[in-house]
Protein backbone atom coordinates (compact mmCIF):
# COMPACT_ATOMS: atom_id res chain seq x y z
CA UNK A 1 0.00 0.00 0.00
CA UNK A 2 0.92 2.91 -0.81
CA UNK A 3 1.58 6.29 1.64
CA UNK A 4 -0.96 8.11 -0.49
CA UNK A 5 -3.41 4.95 0.53
CA UNK A 6 -2.94 5.76 4.21
CA UNK A 7 -4.30 9.15 4.17
CA UNK A 8 -7.82 9.79 4.44
CA UNK A 9 -9.19 12.82 3.44
CA UNK A 10 -12.04 14.21 5.88
CA UNK A 11 -14.26 16.49 3.85
CA UNK A 12 -16.16 19.50 5.67
CA UNK A 13 -18.19 20.58 2.80
CA UNK A 14 -20.59 23.46 1.63
CA UNK A 15 -23.36 20.84 -0.16
CA UNK A 16 -24.10 17.10 -0.09
CA UNK A 17 -22.89 14.81 -2.59
CA UNK A 18 -26.41 14.21 -4.38
CA UNK A 19 -26.21 18.18 -4.93
CA UNK A 20 -25.14 19.65 -8.75
CA UNK A 21 -21.86 17.97 -9.08
CA UNK A 22 -18.81 20.88 -9.16
CA UNK A 23 -16.25 21.34 -7.08
CA UNK A 24 -17.22 20.46 -3.80
CA UNK A 25 -17.39 17.10 -5.02
CA UNK A 26 -15.01 16.80 -8.20
CA UNK A 27 -11.50 17.60 -5.81
CA UNK A 28 -12.51 14.68 -3.45
CA UNK A 29 -13.60 12.55 -6.10
CA UNK A 30 -10.55 13.06 -8.31
CA UNK A 31 -8.05 12.33 -5.18
CA UNK A 32 -10.35 9.18 -4.37
CA UNK A 33 -8.74 8.36 -8.28
CA UNK A 34 -5.26 9.30 -7.22
CA UNK A 35 -5.44 6.70 -4.10
CA UNK A 36 -6.67 8.49 -1.16
CA UNK A 37 -9.28 7.42 1.19
CA UNK A 38 -12.14 10.15 1.54
CA UNK A 39 -14.78 10.51 4.29
CA UNK A 40 -17.29 13.62 2.75
CA UNK A 41 -19.86 14.52 5.52
CA UNK A 42 -23.25 15.08 4.22
CA UNK A 43 -23.62 18.93 5.77
CA UNK A 44 -27.67 18.76 5.59
CA UNK A 45 -29.88 15.48 5.71
CA UNK A 46 -32.69 13.62 7.07
CA UNK A 47 -32.13 10.05 7.24
CA UNK A 48 -29.85 7.71 9.88
CA UNK A 49 -26.21 8.25 10.78
CA UNK A 50 -24.02 5.44 8.52
CA UNK A 51 -21.66 5.47 5.21
CA UNK A 52 -22.61 5.18 1.86
CA UNK A 53 -20.18 3.97 -0.69
CA UNK A 54 -20.19 6.99 -3.34
CA UNK A 55 -17.24 6.01 -5.75
CA UNK A 56 -14.32 3.09 -5.41
CA UNK A 57 -11.15 2.83 -7.62
CA UNK A 58 -8.12 0.08 -7.36
CA UNK A 59 -6.78 2.10 -4.33
CA UNK A 60 -8.62 5.24 -3.15
CA UNK A 61 -12.92 5.64 -2.28
CA UNK A 62 -15.17 8.50 -0.97
CA UNK A 63 -17.86 6.99 1.20
CA UNK A 64 -20.11 10.10 2.09
CA UNK A 65 -20.99 10.02 6.35
CA UNK A 66 -23.98 10.83 7.48
CA UNK A 67 -24.29 12.34 10.82
CA UNK A 68 -26.10 11.91 13.80
CA UNK A 69 -26.79 15.39 14.43
CA UNK A 70 -26.29 17.20 11.10
CA UNK A 71 -30.47 16.64 10.51
CA UNK A 72 -31.11 20.08 9.91
CA UNK A 73 -31.81 22.06 6.51
CA UNK A 74 -30.68 25.45 8.67
CA UNK A 75 -27.45 23.55 9.25
CA UNK A 76 -25.80 26.87 10.28
CA UNK A 77 -27.91 27.95 12.77
CA UNK A 78 -27.74 24.43 13.94
CA UNK A 79 -24.06 24.20 13.71
CA UNK A 80 -23.27 27.23 15.97
CA UNK A 81 -24.69 25.51 18.75
CA UNK A 82 -23.33 22.02 18.46
CA UNK A 83 -20.04 21.39 17.49
CA UNK A 84 -19.09 19.14 20.35
CA UNK A 85 -21.90 16.92 19.03
CA UNK A 86 -21.45 17.22 15.58
CA UNK A 87 -17.66 16.33 15.91
CA UNK A 88 -17.96 12.85 18.05
CA UNK A 89 -20.51 11.45 15.34
CA UNK A 90 -17.96 12.21 12.55
CA UNK A 91 -15.57 10.22 15.14
CA UNK A 92 -18.02 7.19 15.20
CA UNK A 93 -18.73 7.45 11.52
CA UNK A 94 -14.77 7.51 10.62
CA UNK A 95 -14.11 4.64 13.15
CA UNK A 96 -16.60 2.40 11.31
CA UNK A 97 -15.04 3.36 8.08
CA UNK A 98 -12.30 2.23 9.18
CA UNK A 99 -13.25 -1.17 10.28
CA UNK A 100 -14.93 -1.85 7.04
CA UNK A 101 -11.86 -1.07 5.27
CA UNK A 102 -8.22 -0.03 6.79
CA UNK A 103 -7.09 2.28 9.14
CA UNK A 104 -5.06 5.74 8.02
CA UNK A 105 -2.06 6.49 9.23
CA UNK A 106 -2.47 10.62 9.12
CA UNK A 107 -5.60 12.63 8.01
CA UNK A 108 -6.20 15.94 6.47
CA UNK A 109 -9.15 17.77 6.95
CA UNK A 110 -10.48 19.99 4.18
CA UNK A 111 -12.73 22.39 5.25
CA UNK A 112 -14.72 23.84 2.44
CA UNK A 113 -17.11 26.73 4.49
CA UNK A 114 -16.19 28.88 7.64
CA UNK A 115 -19.40 27.48 9.97
CA UNK A 116 -17.25 24.23 9.90
CA UNK A 117 -14.27 25.47 12.25
CA UNK A 118 -15.63 24.72 15.67
CA UNK A 119 -16.08 21.38 14.40
CA UNK A 120 -12.43 20.87 12.35
CA UNK A 121 -10.83 22.32 15.89
CA UNK A 122 -12.16 19.14 17.88
CA UNK A 123 -11.26 16.89 14.76
CA UNK A 124 -7.65 18.26 13.95
CA UNK A 125 -7.12 17.56 17.92
CA UNK A 126 -8.67 14.11 18.57
CA UNK A 127 -7.56 12.93 14.87
CA UNK A 128 -4.08 14.84 15.02
CA UNK A 129 -4.99 16.02 11.71
CA UNK A 130 -3.72 18.69 9.03
CA UNK A 131 -6.71 21.04 7.76
CA UNK A 132 -6.32 22.90 4.51
CA UNK A 133 -8.89 25.20 3.43
CA UNK A 134 -11.17 25.45 -0.01
CA UNK A 135 -12.05 29.17 -0.38
CA UNK A 136 -14.15 28.79 -3.26
CA UNK A 137 -16.54 31.60 -3.22
CA UNK A 138 -16.85 34.77 -1.21
CA UNK A 139 -18.85 32.73 1.40
CA UNK A 140 -20.09 35.62 3.41
CA UNK A 141 -22.11 37.27 0.36
CA UNK A 142 -24.13 33.58 0.38
CA UNK A 143 -27.69 35.15 1.14
CA UNK A 144 -28.04 32.48 3.83
CA UNK A 145 -25.14 33.17 5.76
CA UNK A 146 -24.92 36.40 5.09
CA UNK A 147 -26.94 37.07 8.35
CA UNK A 148 -24.35 34.93 10.51
CA UNK A 149 -21.95 37.35 9.39
CA UNK A 150 -21.19 38.55 12.71
CA UNK A 151 -20.08 34.46 13.88
CA UNK A 152 -19.02 33.54 10.54
CA UNK A 153 -16.26 36.51 9.75
CA UNK A 154 -14.00 35.57 12.80
CA UNK A 155 -14.79 31.80 12.06
CA UNK A 156 -13.16 32.96 9.16
CA UNK A 157 -10.61 34.57 9.53
CA UNK A 158 -9.48 31.72 12.55
CA UNK A 159 -9.36 29.27 9.93
CA UNK A 160 -7.14 31.57 7.28
CA UNK A 161 -4.77 30.88 10.35
CA UNK A 162 -5.21 27.34 11.27
CA UNK A 163 -4.73 25.84 7.82
CA UNK A 164 -2.00 24.89 6.55
CA UNK A 165 -2.55 25.84 2.98
CA UNK A 166 -5.54 28.14 1.76
CA UNK A 167 -6.36 27.54 -2.17
CA UNK A 168 -8.29 29.72 -3.55
CA UNK A 169 -10.80 29.22 -6.63
CA UNK A 170 -10.21 32.56 -8.30
CA UNK A 171 -7.39 35.57 -8.98
CA UNK A 172 -9.59 37.64 -7.40
CA UNK A 173 -10.09 35.37 -3.86
CA UNK A 174 -6.54 35.14 -4.14
CA UNK A 175 -5.29 38.58 -4.48
CA UNK A 176 -7.75 39.63 -1.50
CA UNK A 177 -6.06 36.95 0.93
CA UNK A 178 -2.83 37.21 -0.09
CA UNK A 179 -1.94 38.96 3.06
CA UNK A 180 -3.97 36.73 5.77
CA UNK A 181 -3.18 33.05 4.98
CA UNK A 182 0.27 31.19 6.04
CA UNK A 183 0.31 29.54 2.72
CA UNK A 184 -1.91 30.69 -0.25
CA UNK A 185 -2.21 28.67 -3.49
CA UNK A 186 -4.42 29.72 -6.11
CA UNK A 187 -5.85 26.34 -7.56
CA UNK A 188 -8.98 27.55 -10.43
CA UNK A 189 -12.27 25.89 -11.49
CA UNK A 190 -11.59 23.23 -14.14
CA UNK A 191 -13.82 20.37 -15.96
CA UNK A 192 -14.42 16.39 -15.90
CA UNK A 193 -12.86 16.42 -19.20
CA UNK A 194 -13.63 12.61 -19.50
CA UNK A 195 -17.32 13.67 -19.47
CA UNK A 196 -17.67 16.99 -21.18
CA UNK A 197 -15.27 16.39 -24.27
CA UNK A 198 -18.05 15.12 -26.55
CA UNK A 199 -18.75 15.34 -30.20
CA UNK A 200 -20.88 18.29 -31.00
CA UNK A 201 -24.32 18.65 -32.76
CA UNK A 202 -24.67 21.90 -33.41
CA UNK A 203 -29.28 22.86 -33.47
CA UNK A 204 -30.82 26.45 -32.75
CA UNK A 205 -30.75 26.37 -29.09
CA UNK A 206 -28.64 28.67 -27.10
CA UNK A 207 -28.79 27.70 -23.66
CA UNK A 208 -27.52 28.09 -19.59
CA UNK A 209 -27.05 25.13 -17.10
CA UNK A 210 -26.43 25.81 -13.29
CA UNK A 211 -29.04 27.28 -10.61
CA UNK A 212 -31.44 30.11 -10.74
CA UNK A 213 -30.28 31.61 -7.47
CA UNK A 214 -29.82 35.67 -6.71
CA UNK A 215 -26.97 36.19 -8.38
CA UNK A 216 -28.71 34.76 -11.81
CA UNK A 217 -29.93 37.17 -14.48
CA UNK A 218 -33.78 36.10 -14.80
CA UNK A 219 -35.08 38.90 -16.25
CA UNK A 220 -31.99 38.92 -19.19
CA UNK A 221 -33.16 35.47 -19.60
CA UNK A 222 -36.52 36.13 -20.30
CA UNK A 223 -35.97 38.62 -23.27
CA UNK A 224 -33.11 36.39 -24.64
CA UNK A 225 -35.53 34.06 -24.93
CA UNK A 226 -37.83 36.57 -26.96
CA UNK A 227 -34.93 36.31 -29.65
CA UNK A 228 -33.97 33.25 -29.96
CA UNK A 229 -34.84 29.62 -28.58
CA UNK A 230 -33.75 29.46 -25.00
CA UNK A 231 -33.00 26.20 -23.03
CA UNK A 232 -32.49 26.28 -19.05
CA UNK A 233 -31.02 23.71 -17.45
CA UNK A 234 -31.56 23.91 -13.66
CA UNK A 235 -32.98 22.68 -10.55
CA UNK A 236 -36.46 24.02 -9.76
CA UNK A 237 -36.05 27.16 -7.91
CA UNK A 238 -38.98 26.82 -5.66
CA UNK A 239 -40.99 29.75 -7.25
CA UNK A 240 -42.50 29.77 -10.18
CA UNK A 241 -41.82 33.30 -11.19
CA UNK A 242 -38.01 32.49 -10.86
CA UNK A 243 -38.25 30.59 -13.92
CA UNK A 244 -37.21 32.91 -17.03
CA UNK A 245 -40.71 33.29 -19.23
CA UNK A 246 -39.77 32.75 -22.98
CA UNK A 247 -37.40 30.17 -22.43
CA UNK A 248 -37.92 26.27 -22.58
CA UNK A 249 -37.09 24.79 -18.45
CA UNK A 250 -36.09 21.45 -19.00
CA UNK A 251 -35.22 21.13 -14.87
CA UNK A 252 -32.36 19.64 -13.34
CA UNK A 253 -29.94 17.48 -15.87
CA UNK A 254 -26.93 15.74 -14.42
CA UNK A 255 -23.79 13.85 -16.34
CA UNK A 256 -24.29 12.43 -19.36
CA UNK A 257 -27.57 13.21 -20.03
CA UNK A 258 -26.79 17.48 -19.09
CA UNK A 259 -24.00 17.31 -21.56
CA UNK A 260 -25.79 15.58 -24.37
CA UNK A 261 -28.57 18.70 -24.10
CA UNK A 262 -25.85 21.26 -24.12
CA UNK A 263 -23.63 19.68 -26.74
CA UNK A 264 -26.71 20.47 -29.29
CA UNK A 265 -26.79 24.53 -28.29
CA UNK A 266 -24.76 26.98 -30.67
CA UNK A 267 -24.10 29.06 -27.62
CA UNK A 268 -23.50 28.84 -24.17
CA UNK A 269 -24.51 31.69 -21.45
CA UNK A 270 -23.38 32.81 -18.12
CA UNK A 271 -25.80 35.48 -17.32
CA UNK A 272 -24.71 36.70 -13.79
CA UNK A 273 -25.70 39.77 -12.50
CA UNK A 274 -23.03 42.58 -11.58
CA UNK A 275 -23.07 41.75 -7.60
CA UNK A 276 -19.40 40.94 -5.07
CA UNK A 277 -20.43 37.12 -5.23
CA UNK A 278 -20.12 37.01 -8.63
CA UNK A 279 -16.83 39.51 -9.13
CA UNK A 280 -14.88 36.58 -6.74
CA UNK A 281 -16.22 33.28 -8.90
CA UNK A 282 -15.01 31.28 -10.99
CA UNK A 283 -17.55 30.07 -13.04
CA UNK A 284 -16.99 25.71 -13.35
CA UNK A 285 -19.57 25.96 -16.14
CA UNK A 286 -17.17 27.96 -18.01
CA UNK A 287 -14.70 25.54 -18.59
CA UNK A 288 -17.55 22.52 -19.31
CA UNK A 289 -18.80 25.05 -21.93
CA UNK A 290 -15.05 25.45 -23.50
CA UNK A 291 -14.95 21.31 -23.19
CA UNK A 292 -17.95 21.16 -25.48
CA UNK A 293 -16.82 23.38 -27.85
CA UNK A 294 -19.46 26.09 -27.06
CA UNK A 295 -18.92 29.86 -28.10
CA UNK A 296 -19.64 31.33 -25.34
CA UNK A 297 -21.12 34.73 -24.01
CA UNK A 298 -20.72 36.15 -20.36
CA UNK A 299 -21.59 39.02 -18.46
CA UNK A 300 -17.95 40.70 -17.72
CA UNK A 301 -16.79 40.48 -14.57
CA UNK A 302 -12.98 40.89 -13.83
CA UNK A 303 -12.53 36.91 -12.80
CA UNK A 304 -13.99 35.86 -15.89
CA UNK A 305 -11.70 38.10 -17.56
CA UNK A 306 -8.52 36.94 -16.12
CA UNK A 307 -9.80 33.43 -17.36
CA UNK A 308 -10.21 34.50 -20.70
CA UNK A 309 -6.51 36.06 -21.03
CA UNK A 310 -5.51 32.37 -20.45
CA UNK A 311 -7.28 31.66 -23.96
CA UNK A 312 -6.20 32.37 -27.48
CA UNK A 313 -7.78 35.68 -28.83
CA UNK A 314 -10.30 33.67 -31.20
CA UNK A 315 -11.52 31.61 -28.73
CA UNK A 316 -12.78 34.10 -25.63
CA UNK A 317 -16.03 34.47 -24.61
CA UNK A 318 -17.65 37.19 -26.15
CA UNK A 319 -18.19 39.62 -22.02
CA UNK A 320 -20.69 42.04 -22.06
CA UNK A 321 -20.58 44.80 -19.60
CA UNK A 322 -24.02 44.82 -19.25
CA UNK A 323 -27.47 43.87 -18.59
CA UNK A 324 -29.00 45.40 -21.77
CA UNK A 325 -30.75 42.57 -23.82
CA UNK A 326 -29.75 44.09 -27.07
CA UNK A 327 -26.40 44.20 -26.37
CA UNK A 328 -26.24 40.58 -25.44
CA UNK A 329 -28.32 39.76 -28.25
CA UNK A 330 -26.11 41.26 -30.64
CA UNK A 331 -22.83 39.25 -29.14
CA UNK A 332 -25.00 36.10 -29.10
CA UNK A 333 -25.26 36.54 -32.90
CA UNK A 334 -21.90 37.72 -33.58
CA UNK A 335 -20.50 34.82 -31.37
CA UNK A 336 -23.08 32.47 -33.45
CA UNK A 337 -21.74 33.47 -37.18
CA UNK A 338 -17.98 33.86 -35.96
CA UNK A 339 -17.95 30.05 -34.61
CA UNK A 340 -16.30 27.19 -36.66
CA UNK A 341 -14.94 23.71 -36.35
CA UNK A 342 -11.57 25.30 -35.78
CA UNK A 343 -12.91 27.53 -32.97
CA UNK A 344 -14.53 24.62 -31.81
CA UNK A 345 -11.33 22.61 -31.63
CA UNK A 346 -9.36 24.99 -29.98
CA UNK A 347 -11.78 25.53 -27.18
CA UNK A 348 -11.34 21.63 -26.54
CA UNK A 349 -7.81 22.09 -26.78
CA UNK A 350 -7.82 24.52 -23.90
CA UNK A 351 -10.06 22.42 -21.41
CA UNK A 352 -8.11 20.03 -21.92
CA UNK A 353 -5.42 21.94 -20.30
CA UNK A 354 -7.41 22.76 -17.24
CA UNK A 355 -9.12 19.07 -16.27
CA UNK A 356 -9.93 18.34 -12.17
CA UNK A 357 -7.48 15.94 -12.44
CA UNK A 358 -4.78 18.05 -12.69
CA UNK A 359 -6.41 20.28 -10.17
CA UNK A 360 -6.27 16.94 -7.57
CA UNK A 361 -2.20 16.42 -8.52
CA UNK A 362 -1.72 19.83 -7.34
CA UNK A 363 -3.34 19.42 -4.00
CA UNK A 364 -1.63 16.06 -3.44
CA UNK A 365 1.74 18.31 -4.09
CA UNK A 366 0.94 19.81 -1.16
CA UNK A 367 -0.30 17.70 1.42
CA UNK A 368 1.69 14.63 0.75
Amino acid sequence: MSDINKTRIIVLPIIPWSAIFQRPQQIPSHLARLGYQVLYINPSHGRPAGLVCREKYTDGYVYEGYTTSCQYHNLIRDRLTKDAEVASSIIEINDQLSQATSEPESYILMVQVPYWNGVSRILRSKLDAKQIYDVMDNFLEFDDLRIYTDILGPYHQVLLKDSIVLYTASTMLNDKYLDGAASLIHIPNAVDIELWDVLRHIGESIGYFGVLAGWTDISLLSKLGQYFRTEIIAPHPGKQENIPTHTVYLDRKDGAELVGFASRWSCGLIPFKHLPITHHTNPVKLYEMMAIGLPIVSRETQEIRNIANTMPDEIQPQLVDSDNSQLWTYAISAAIAQDSEEKTELRKVWARENTWTQRAKTIQEIIK
